[in-house]
């Protein structure tokens, strides 16, 4: 039996809505729960993480966190894992299954002697793992499955290197690949699965070849998808929702039209933002305007305790002014679910998605790292085994790189700071909706990739659409109608033979 660190730990802030999952329980936190799927996994986790567990036969599902089906909006935990297991025969099955889910959650698969992790789409709730004697074990951090198992950061200078640059703080101090600071600690990307047995990670996604979908279309299904994840949310949580000026959190509001009464609405005032800030000042207009209820709340105080516990939950922070927001939540929220637009940047980055050279260095360029040895090195082991999907499926590997290296690891590290607070919905977070959206006819994507968002605000809420969006950075309603133009003239250029030349230079006016 492997021997841990069983040090005594009893405080409902340390390590907070976290996990273990392994070959045996980690008697180490007392006031933990302990649950035993199938014959092998035994999870140990904080009283606060919902665990929620359903079985069939020899086949076992474990569910921790929370899910929402956007085509059975009214149905539990308990339920969705349910019909998940009465419609499946395999783990194949079960994967496709989690297409119409949305929440932030880990699915544990048991049946016979088949073992397997998977997370949601954009890996929020995320998980570590790393083999010791033989045996997985995963985590909801590295540094406390480090410090259980002894295990010592890595000696790589590279690694030192990468974390102290000024590049690290400013890109909030985002990983690159599945690496971590510690030597046999790895993390779990998107679009795979983790098989125990093997100890490998398996990619599951994509699988079929990708087809460009029409922007009316995929405007309506969404609309469609995100209304159902608003019922499900409001079935079950008193539901709190951050409004600013941009187009995430406008698009929220716009689904969540019907329900306004049921929703507190808010934007935290912290440094850089203050009453004079876009983000405050635009919303207050909107609110106004409807006659809807808003608050603005001041983040501008931090206990010493919550600090103290806030920073060690956490191995790496994406910035150190996140803790007012944080401990806002965690005065205001704690009983809420907080509904954000989280997710999509993944939908509407910017990036160039038509690289012309793909190579680790124009990859590592793009998130502004090709100095960078670490970061170079980990794109290179990404892309020698994501580059045979570009001709097998027809995939962007711009986009692809975005999503599994840059967003599954920045937008995973927000979630989990706040854990000490609250839980956080993100309803773009849903697998059937990130392909819809993604899928959309190249030519309106690269040039006005919020486009759908307009489409879906115009269908929803379009009295939205008369306040300015992001007025910070000069894109407003009217930005959004002229852009909305080039789209449709690229196609006709692409037909004569001209789309390359005139989206070069584009290119050169929007990303330089």
């Amino acid at each position: 039996m492997i021997k841990v660190n069983t040090t005594k730990i009893d405080n409902n802030l340390l390590y907070r809505r976290q996990y273990f999952i392994g070959p045996q329980f980690v008697d180490r936190f007392e006031s933990w729960n302990k649950i035993k799927v199938g014959k092998n996994i035994h999870i140990t986790a904080h009283p606060d993480l919902t665990v929620t567990t359903t079985i069939k036969g020899d086949t076992e599902l474990a569910l921790l966190g929370f899910v929402f089906d956007s085509k059975n909006p009214l149905y539990s935990n308990k339920q969705i894992l349910e019909s998940m297991l009465i419609q499946s025969n395999s783990f194949q099955d079960i994967i496709k299954l989690t297409y119409p889910l949305a929440g932030r959650w880990i699915i544990i698969y048991s049946s016979n002697y088949e073992l397997k992790l998977l997370h949601d789409p954009s890996g929020l709730r995320q998980i570590f793992y790393s083999k010791i004697e033989n045996e997985l074990w995963c985590a909801s951090q590295p540094h406390i499955l480090a410090s259980i198992f002894n295990i010592q950061l890595a000696e790589n200078p590279d690694i030192h290197k990468y974390m102290k640059s000024k590049l690290f703080d400013l890109w909030e101090r985002a990983w690159i690949g599945d690496g971590t600071a510690f030597n046999n600690i790895f993390h779990l990307i998107p679009n795979h699965f983790l098989d125990i047995n093997l100890g490998q990670t398996i990619r599951y996604w994509p699988d079929q070849e990708i087809e460009e979908l029409y922007l009316e279309e995929v405007a309506v299904d969404s609309k469609n998808i995100l209304e159902n994840l608003f019922i499900a949310a409001l079935n079950r949580y008193q539901i709190a929702q951050a409004v600013t000026s941009g187009w995430d959190t406008r698009l929220m509001l716009s689904i969540s039209k019907n329900y306004t009464n049921d929703i507190y609405y808010f934007v935290q005032s912290f440094p850089p933002i203050n009453e004079s800030s876009t983000d405050i000042t635009v919303p207050k207009k909107i609110f106004n305007k409807l006659g809807i209820d808003f608050h603005i709340i001041n983040a501008n105080i931090c206990t010493e305790e919550f600090e103290k516990i806030y920073f060690k939950n956490v191995y790496i922070a994406q910035s150190d002014h996140k803790k007012y927001q944080h401990y806002n939540y965690f005065q205001y929220f704690q009983d809420k679910l907080v509904i954000s637009g989280n997710v999509g940047p993944l939908i509407r980055n910017m990036i160039p998605p038509n690289l012309e050279d793909i190579n680790p260095h124009n990859l590592a360029r793009l998130m502004n790292r090709h100095n960078q040895r670490y970061a170079i090195n980990a794109i290179d082991v990404w892309l020698q085994q994501a580059n045979e999907l570009k001709n097998k499926f027809n995939v962007n590997l711009v986009k692809l790189f975005y999503w599994e290296n840059h967003f599954g690891n920045w937008s995973s590290m927000y979630n989990s700071a706040l854990d000490i607070a609250t839980e956080e919905f993100a309803p773009l977070n849903c697998r059937n909706l990130i392909l819809k959206m993604l899928a959309i006819k190249s030519c309106y994507r690269e040039y006005h990739p919020v486009l759908l968002y307009e489409k879906i605000i115009t269908n929803s809420w379009p009295e939205l659409l008369d306040f300015p969006i992001n007025p910070h950075i000069c894109h407003n309603s009217k930005n959004t109608i002229k852009k909305s133009l080039m789209p449709p003239i690229m196609e006709t250029l692409r037909k004569i033979g001209l789309y390359k030349y005139v989206r070069s230079v584009y290119r050169k006016t929007i990303y330089n």
